[in-house]
């Protein structure tokens, strides 16, 4: 889109410096070609916006829309910052000085806007922040700009007022601090007074800073070391069943999205991933929020989601869920997970389900179907517990101060604290949360607790788009007792207030797999999501761990059912006792008209692609 936006700035720059009327009969010649791109795409295009209309995660993140029509006083969009175009001070010049150009002053005012007006870049970004990374596509006319106010600034006479001078040193006050920005606006303007001179090879000058500042920017991004990838890659040679799911808890950020022969994952990092399974991860099944923002649902040690998911195998160095046993170096497998379809009459009622606080929620998701019904026979089996510790190891800087209604934490760098466990918590999932408050150094900085391997954070408010979360919990689990709290605290102060911990016995939920019936058949072929037979013994629900969104269809013995949302956030459908075929597929919603539109394009591309004999061209002057 932004790209279309360039060559419809640039084609309507033409028309007004060549001063050729622009009629509709113009314009529509003009965007004949690139209406007859669009429409070749449709058959990606179309889907593909369908689903981020449906699903963007921008609600995760509020933003005040009317903030969007104040221009940002900064250049990240502009000047050296590798997450906007990276230019260096000599695009400024040519943006600016263009102003007094008449032929290019309407485009160079239309840049402005573009570049400092928040509401551009969250419309070209579909609506789902105001980024500026997608404003790159304008690097090429921003570059024709400056040529063209070079050439104009050597052979035509053009005066600088003082606005247009104070214009100029607008980015002084951003980059003083910045040796590299200054150098950049130094040789610019020795570069610029020598090319006016007639020493023409002081364009070179004017070349060193725009590769050094290309460097410098490569260099702020965060690439995977080659070691690291090394160790990723070989987890795709681990053999994995594709009747259940696996999880790769190695470098979950770096394996987010890291698939294998159409084995299932639970995890994901895009902005236009399933809304409903977003907030199912974060906020019905309460994962921790291990980065700077929720978007991202990275595979983590949470054994009720892990269940419920149908996670049989994971890839782990470190961490293991309860249930999980080694079966060769580093992977681990657990039987007793949930299948990834299944039938059961344990109901439970949406409304009641609402109504209740975590961490009840957890083990009452787990062992029943949430649906609209009256049936609530079922009573959370988690209890709080007031645990007993005592202090094995304390990091000599860290200081901690007992408050009312819990603790202050102050450290100048990451802190590490050791606690016994003073209690039999054999065969228990420990389950803690607290809130996080009086943050002090929440503006510029990060602020995490990491316990027993699990990470939470509470991103700082500078962040892209903050997380806001300020209340941590945890969910820990192994084969061993659990015997020690290894916790980690990153720098600054902060509170932990109103600090509680629960346990449930493991085998509440561990043998819930056998109270349900499960289905039997193949995953993924020839364009099936699921193809086989359940028995089923009592009128039920048909349950699966698959993301609730338009486009599926169930076939139960070659008929359609009217599919529903399960468990806040899942596909199913009601189902009657006996033996049924049950086939389940999924068709991108308006994939069928996206194709016609695709198929029109290229038939409007064999007629009317090429130029007719006779038919008006602009041509290119100067």
């Amino acid at each position: 889109i932004s790209a279309l936006l360039v060559i419809l700035s640039y084609y309507c720059f033409e028309m007004y410096r060549l001063e050729i009327k622009l009629t509709f009969k113009e314009i529509l010649h003009f965007l004949k070609p690139l209406l007859i791109a669009i429409m070749i795409c449709g058959v990606l295009l179309i889907p593909t916006a369908y689903v981020l209309l449906e699903n963007h995660q921008s609600g995760n993140t509020k933003i005040n829309l009317l903030t969007l029509f104040v221009p940002r006083f900064n250049f990240e969009s502009l000047l050296y910052d590798y997450y906007g175009c990276g230019l260096g001070y000599l695009t400024w010049i040519g943006l600016i000085v263009g102003l007094k150009i008449k032929k290019i002053k309407r485009l160079n005012i239309w840049l402005l806007l573009i570049l400092f007006i928040p509401i551009f870049s969250f419309i070209l970004n579909g609506f789902l922040y105001p980024r500026s990374k997608i404003l790159i596509p304008f690097i090429p006319l921003l570059i024709y700009i400056t040529i063209y106010v070079l050439n104009c600034l050597k052979y035509d006479d053009i005066k600088l007022n003082i606005k247009i001078i104070l214009l100029l040193a607008l980015p002084v006050l951003s980059f003083y601090q910045q040796p590299l920005a200054i150098l950049d606006m130094i040789l610019c303007g020795i570069g610029i007074l020598l090319y006016l001179k007639n020493i023409k090879s002081a364009l070179l000058l004017l070349i060193i800073m725009p590769v050094a500042i290309s460097f410098v920017n490569n260099q702020e991004e965060n690439y995977v070391l080659s070691d690291k990838y090394q160790q990723v890659s070989k987890i795709k040679d681990i053999k994995l069943e594709n009747d259940s799911r696996s999880d790769i808890f190695k470098e979950p950020l770096n394996t987010v999205n890291q698939v294998k022969n159409d084995v299932f994952r639970t995890s994901i990092y895009s902005s236009i991933s399933n809304t409903r399974y977003n907030q199912f991860y974060y906020d019905i099944i309460n994962n921790p929020i291990s980065i700077r923002n929720r978007v991202a649902c990275l595979s983590n040690s949470n054994i009720f989601f892990q269940g419920m998911m149908g996670v049989k195998t994971i890839y782990s160095e470190n961490i293991v869920p309860i249930g999980y046993q080694e079966i060769e170096k580093n992977v681990y497998q657990n039987k007793d997970v949930l299948p990834l379809i299944y039938a059961s009459n344990d109901l439970f009622s949406c409304k009641e389900f609402e109504k209740l606080s975590f961490p009840q929620t957890l083990d009452t998701l787990y062992n029943n179907v949430i649906v609209e019904t009256d049936q609530i026979n079922y009573q959370s089996k988690v209890t709080e517990t007031k645990l007993k510790v005592s202090v094995k190891s304390k990091s000599d800087y860290l200081g901690i101060i007992k408050l009312s209604n819990g603790y202050r934490i102050n450290t100048k760098k990451k802190a590490k604290l050791e606690l016994d466990v003073n209690q039999d918590l054999f065969n228990k999932i420990m389950i803690i949360e607290f809130d996080l408050k009086k943050v002090k150094l929440i503006k510029n900085t990060d602020t995490s607790i990491t316990i027993n391997g699990v990470r939470n954070r509470l991103s700082s408010l500078n962040a892209a788009y903050p997380n806001k979360n300020t209340h941590f919990t945890y969910i820990l689990s192994q084969n061993e007792a659990i015997d020690k709290l290894e916790i980690e605290f990153s720098k600054g102060r902060y509170d932990l207030s109103d600090i509680r911990v629960y346990t449930i016995d493991y085998d509440i939920i561990k043998e819930h797999n056998q109270e349900v019936d499960t289905f039997k058949g193949i995953y993924n072929q020839n364009g099936i999501l699921a193809d086989g037979e359940i028995d089923v013994k009592e009128d039920g629900y048909l349950v699966t761990s698959f993301a609730y969104q338009n486009g599926y269809k169930i076939l139960v013995d070659d008929k359609e059912v009217n599919s529903e949302c399960l468990n806040k956030a899942f596909l199913g459908a009601k189902i009657s006792k006996g033996k049924h075929k049950v086939k389940i597929m999924f068709k991108p919603p308006m994939k069928d008209i996206a194709f016609i539109v695709s198929v029109l394009g290229i038939l409007l591309l064999a007629f009317q692609g090429r130029c007719k004999k006779g038919e008006k061209r602009i041509e290119r002057t100067g």
